[in-house]
């Protein structure tokens, strides 16, 4: 999705982070992904084996998808009826609900909005996810996976916080995807 509601798809027979790199080379904006390891080739930065065009390659900045860290806790939530999967619904959905009560504000105010309200919220839930974390990283089921995003995208999720044109989710890309 790009400026305005345009969307862009360009086909490719496999889902590689080649193909990821070719298309969206010398791209310096935000890019929102569902945390797929195809896209992960455009934000890292450069390794000692990067050499010329690849060092100087400008780098994207990755924004994560709230969606996707929401249905991990959903999820969980349906198949084990943890509190913990409970309670991270609840403050995810906070932070839906507050952001949506500002989408018809124009960026600067949505952006405004956001620093002052919704930061405390993300890294209350931040700091919780990171404390709930502790309690099942040793646990093999969708709880674990669920905090275990939450905690690996913190920083792809907050950067919704930079600029008010940013949703919190892909949700609509993936929908014309479909």
């Amino acid at each position: 999705i790009a400026d305005q509601d345009h969307i862009i798809f360009e086909y490719t027979a496999k889902h590689t982070s080649a193909f990821v790199k070719q298309m969206l080379h010398g791209y310096r904006g935000y890019v929102q992904a569902d945390a797929n390891s195809v896209y992960d080739a455009l934000f890292r930065p450069p390794g000692p084996r990067d050499f010329g065009e690849e060092r100087e390659r400008p780098r994207p900045s990755e924004v994560g998808c709230w969606s996707h860290c929401r249905r991990g806790f959903w999820e969980a939530a349906t198949t084990t009826k943890d509190p913990i999967a409970l309670e991270g619904l609840v403050r995810i959905g906070k932070i839906f609900e507050l952001d949506a009560s500002w989408k018809k504000k124009p960026p600067k105010e949505i952006q405004r909005l956001r620093n002052a309200h919704l930061r405390p919220h993300m890294e209350a839930f931040f700091a919780w996810a990171a404390a709930q974390y502790e309690v099942v990283r040793d646990r093999r089921c969708p709880l674990r996976s669920a905090v275990g995003y939450a905690v690996r995208q913190r920083e792809p999720l907050m950067r919704v916080l930079e600029d008010g044109r940013l949703p919190l989710e892909n949700n609509r890309s993936e929908r014309g995807l479909r």
